[in-house]
């Protein structure tokens, strides 16, 4: 790997999940010469983008992927993290419904525009944590954190088009 590698920067610009139904949502297979998933790969499109706060703005978004596997066994387990404004109503709304059992794809834009993919529709990411926190003060705001967990043998995939893409 070149030292002047364009993905070494940090930092996650955007993410969206989506409900993914096995048999309805579908996602291309990984290009063998890119190893990215297609640029209109995912259908249907339909990604619900979080306001979360950034790490500049005090939240700890991230994404780790840990190597939990064998030579003889791959395994990866993926687990994102994020804090997700508290003031927004649509937010809101969408997480009480994720809070009752999420199964779906979660999409990484990272500062340097690479996208990545968290789960399948065969083996959805869950939500394996969910937080309210209320400020005890005026200038401490309302938010909600969030942990998304995906385990797998391949880890989460890039996705070769763009994060807009995935909304439509």
């Amino acid at each position: 790997m070149s030292p002047s590698c364009a993905n070494a920067a940090g930092g996650i610009k955007r993410i969206a999940a989506m409900v993914s139904v096995p048999g309805t949502t579908t996602i291309q297979a990984v290009d063998g010469t890119s190893k990215k998933i297609p640029s209109g790969g995912i259908s249907p499109a339909g990604f619900f983008e979080f306001d979360f706060l950034k790490n500049s703005e005090g939240g700890k978004a991230g994404l780790d992927e840990n190597d939990i596997g064998t030579p003889q066994s791959a395994a990866y387990e993926s687990i994102l993290t994020c804090t997700v404004k508290g003031n927004s109503a649509v937010n809101r709304a969408y997480l009480n419904t994720v809070r009752q059992g999420f199964r779906g794809l979660i999409a990484i834009e990272t500062n340097s525009g690479q996208v990545f993919i968290m789960g399948t529709p065969e083996s959805p990411a869950i939500l394996r944590k969910y937080t309210r926190k209320f400020g005890n003060d005026l200038e401490v705001a309302n938010m909600q954190e969030l942990e998304f967990y995906y385990k797998s043998n391949v880890g989460c995939l890039e996705y070769d088009g763009t994060f807009a893409s995935l909304q439509d």
